[in-house]
């Protein structure tokens, strides 16, 4: 439980900081996407990186019961894995994704939802 709410307190506050830029920057959010398409070698790193983290979030928050901030980075964890096979295995499903202005502003606002609710979680 102490890891979960080690990593609510980082990953909560990075969330919120994310979605706000995500809602507020949108024309950075579309050249980063823009870039990001491409570059094949940027798109498999990204992939690289989310599935180390998601691994790392889900070993570290599955070693105790998992309930309030726990579940919610494990969740975060999970997500980030799923991501990270779909970028594998999958790129050209979530390539077209990328540039979408509604999709950007629906993760944009989960995203920021979620945030608030770790560090509900994490900091009250």
């Amino acid at each position: 439980m102490l890891y979960a709410m080690w990593l609510g307190s980082v990953f909560g506050p990075f969330l919120v900081i994310h979605g706000l830029w995500m809602l507020l920057c949108r024309n950075a959010l579309m050249k980063t996407e823009t870039s990001v398409k491409g570059s094949p070698a940027c798109f498999h790193m990204i992939g690289v990186i989310q599935l180390l983290v998601g691994l790392a979030i889900v070993n570290t928050c599955c070693m105790g019961p998992i309930e309030g901030t726990s579940l919610l980075v494990a969740i975060l964890g999970w997500v980030l894995i799923l991501r990270a096979v779909l970028s594998f295995f999958f790129p050209k499903l979530v390539l077209k994704t990328l540039g979408n202005a509604k999709w950007n502003a629906c993760v944009a606002i989960v995203t920021l939802v979620w945030g608030i609710a770790i560090c509900w979680r994490a900091f009250v």
